[in-house]
């Protein structure tokens, strides 16, 4: 969640469209929204345009826990993932990965529909 916020413009997002992003159910965001503000890693802010809606924000202690963590995240990834591969094998990995964000993409649009 602390990724997907510190990436967003302004560093918040909808409610809905952060359950989306996570494919969490809006219930489960909720509640761990609520352990994350406990935390001062978030916070939530009510929406000027629409009363019912609102936005969850990364904090100042939210964007500095993400910065500590990503060194060691990256690290870890490279190791376990990146390290036993070819140059060869990483570029079939992205193409691959290409090929499942494209089938997922598509995916979502049908999802809407009736």
């Amino acid at each position: 969640m602390l990724a997907v916020l510190s990436e967003s413009p302004e560093g918040r997002m909808r409610v809905s469209e952060l359950a989306g992003r996570l494919q969490w159910e809006r219930s489960r965001l909720s509640h761990h929204v609520v352990r994350m503000e406990k935390r001062d890693l978030v916070s939530r802010l009510g929406c000027a345009d629409d009363g019912r809606g609102a936005f969850v924000r990364v904090t100042a202690a939210g964007q500095a826990a993400i910065e500590r963590a990503a060194p060691a995240h990256v690290r870890a990834v490279r190791r376990l993932v990146f390290d036993s591969l070819t140059a060869d094998e990483v570029t079939l990995l992205g193409e691959i990965f290409q090929r499942l964000r494209s089938r997922a993409a598509e995916a979502d649009v049908g999802a809407d529909a009736p």
